[in-house]
């Protein structure tokens, strides 16, 4: 849905409107509560940047501490922590929101030049979707904004000197986050586009102002607290591969929802029309935009974390691209229809429109971040049920053992609400070995062997659990089991575990505390409850899912099931809760409604063998010999060895 000429059919047709659509659904993708811990690291170190000055070794941890520490996003840290104290959360989400629809906006012009109204619009809603489930409070947004400012200036540059205005830019940069190694390369990329274009004098001089540009945005690179440390630290960030076990992708439950990876198939998609742009396309490419695309492509392929910038470098040629394979189609539509241009344009409106209309309706109505496993909702504020609030409270109650194991995720929060208390570890991966953050997983995802080598190697005093996290259950059973430890506090979030020494008594019969957390659960359960029963979608709960996964590890199994009901009936999309309902209801005799819970577990997740072997098993104690027996096949073609080992442990007597 291409004009021939993307100018010509601006001035005859018009269609500039459409962008504007596409900016408002970006802008609304932005518009959410805070529900990434990430954020909590980084206001606690604006917090003592502000108090005591740009801090160059670790001491926010007892694992870390007086380990060299380079921070590249010290400047947006300061920030930061300014803007939340002077507005709050409404304050900094509005402002990360405007970095992403100024840094779109500014691209709308390069990409027009490539493109018409119609493939600007549809890229923009294709990087919309992109960016939705990385649309988070960090240091990304404002790069954005920097990378579009360069882009910009290099692509109009009506004059020679133009360039060397985006060094103060390039300064800001170097002082807010490492991606400001992309600024020499773009400087680069511009340099050679109008080298390889006319040779004409002022073209030379052009090229000339580019090319001196990329040493002066090295230099002035250097111009920061740690000087070309930095450089060093970047690169070393952007290979290091313990990102697996430290990043959270949309929230530390995500992974348990059906569509938690639903944005690799956008990627996808957008890779596909990019090649189908390279094709179809009968200009000569554009040097820079191609170059842009493809970084941005690399970039996305070698880990998804990058989807944000791949979103913003790729736009102009994936418009370029989505209008090439319009005006494709349209050559060959028009004719067999016998329709005009005209036409063929109101049609790709409309479908800009009705394609924004079903985003912000997936996002207003808190569909998708429902469907993808996100405590966020549309709105203002911070998530909640996410974060250890209460725990935290309890942590630095005065004569509370210290020296608490936890999650990294947890650690950011514990850094920002319990300030002074150095913790476990948090989200920097570049203060440990991998082994470390390696060791540190598996003994949270409960292997004994792992556990025990950590409690001798740090002797915690305390244990901090979420109960959103994958393993939380089963180690809650294995530390309750050892008798070393005890249960102190329970809020579905969090759960507290202490020593059950005698010094400690008095915090393990602190009946308050107790049922402070009781009380904290219920009123979460009730709440709930009244969301569903007035017809309002009830947001993802993390206090819940934290609940069900401590209830069943506590073999509390009608809790559960109560819980687990709630969870499928308020968030369908989530596989985990369908299976766990299965399973608790197998344990309480259920056979018949667990294997209807399993059902649901296996078609939104069929490629998984264990859910057909317990769908099986439910079968089998349903009394439905026939269904059990084609469930169990699924699971033998799915994993024979798997399926082998299962129905062998369900044939083994019953030990005495």
């Amino acid at each position: 849905m291409n004009e021939t000429s993307p100018q010509a059919g601006e001035q005859k047709q018009g269609g500039g409107w459409l962008a504007w659509v596409g900016l408002a659904v970006l802008a609304l993708w932005g518009i959410r509560t805070i529900g990434h811990s990430s954020i909590w690291l980084r206001l606690a170190t604006g917090r003592a940047i502000a108090e005591q000055g740009i801090p160059r070794a670790d001491a926010f941890t007892f694992t870390a501490a007086g380990l060299p520490w380079v921070n590249t996003s010290w400047l947006y840290d300061r920030l930061l922590y300014g803007l939340w104290n002077l507005g709050g959360a409404a304050l900094v989400t509005l402002l990360h929101a405007a970095f992403v629809v100024l840094a779109f906006g500014l691209l709308i012009r390069p990409a027009r030049r490539l493109a018409g109204p119609v493939g600007t619009a549809l890229a923009l809603l294709g990087c919309a979707w992109l960016l939705s489930v990385r649309f988070v409070v960090s240091p990304v947004l404002p790069s954005l904004l920097f990378a579009a400012l360069f882009i910009r200036v290099l692509s109009e540059s009506p004059r020679a000197w133009m360039p060397v205005t985006l060094l103060p830019v390039q300064w800001l940069w170097a002082n807010v986050h490492g991606s400001f190694v992309l600024g020499p390369i773009l400087f680069l990329l511009f340099a050679i586009e109008r080298w390889h274009g006319n040779r004409e004098s002022q073209d030379k001089k052009a090229v000339g102002w580019a090319a001196a540009m990329i040493p002066a945005a090295l230099v002035v690179s250097l111009l920061n607290p740690f000087g070309a440390a930095v450089f060093t630290q970047t690169f070393r960030d952007w290979s290091l591969v313990v990102f697996a076990y430290v990043q959270e992708w949309i929230s530390p439950f995500s992974l348990q929802f059906q569509r938690a990876f639903f944005v690799k198939n956008i990627v996808t998609l957008a890779l596909l029309i990019g090649a189908i742009g390279l094709i179809t396309e009968k200009r000569k490419l554009p040097i820079a935009m191609t170059s842009l695309a493809v970084l941005g492509a690399f970039l996305v392929v070698r880990s998804l974390r990058h989807v944000e910038f791949f979103a913003l470098l790729a736009f102009p040629f994936l418009a370029l691209s989505g209008s090439a394979a319009g005006a494709y189609l349209g050559d060959r539509v028009r004719p067999a229809l016998g329709t005009r241009a005209a036409w063929w344009s109101r049609a790709g409106a409309l479908l800009v429109l009705l394609l924004a209309a079903g985003s912000a309706a997936a996002v207003l109505s808190n569909h998708f971040y429902e469907s993808v496993g996100s405590p966020s909702v549309t709105g203002f504020g911070v998530a909640s049920g996410l974060y250890p609030e209460k725990a935290a409270e309890i942590l630095a109650k005065p004569g509370f053992p210290a020296k608490t194991v936890h999650l990294f995720q947890d650690g950011n929060f514990l850094l920002w609400a319990a300030p002074g208390r150095p913790v476990f570890v948090d989200q920097r991966a570049d203060l440990h070995a991998p082994e470390f953050f390696e060791a540190v997983a598996r003994s949270l995802n409960g292997e004994a062997e792992a556990w025990d080598a950590l409690e001798k190697k740090w002797e915690p005093e305390s244990v901090l659990l979420n109960g959103c996290a994958l393993g939380a259950g089963p180690l809650l059973r294995m530390l309750l089991e050892s008798r070393r430890w005890a249960l102190a506090y329970l809020d579905g979030t969090s759960a507290l575990l202490i020593r059950p020494t005698a010094a400690n008594q008095a915090w393990l019969s602190n009946e308050e505390i107790q049922k402070a957390g009781l009380l904290v659960l219920e009123q979460e359960r009730r709440e709930y409850q009244r969301r569903m029963a007035c017809c309002a979608r009830p947001v993802v709960s993390p206090r819940l899912i934290g609940a069900g996964t401590f209830y069943l590890a506590l073999d509390r199994f009608p809790e559960a099931e109560l819980v687990y009901d709630l969870l499928t009936r308020g968030s369908p999309a989530m596989v985990s809760a369908w299976y766990s309902l299965g399973m608790v209801r197998m344990q309480l005799g259920k056979f018949d409604l667990a294997a209807t819970a399993l059902e649901q577990a296996c078609r939104r997740r069929p490629r998984d063998p264990m859910f057909w072997l317990q769908l099986g098993r439910a079968y089998a104690g349903a009394g439905m010999a026939q269904d059990a027996e084609r469930a169990f096949e699924k699971g033998r073609k799915l994993n024979p060895a798997l399926a082998e080992r299962f129905r062998s442990g369900m044939e083994a007597p019953a030990a005495p």
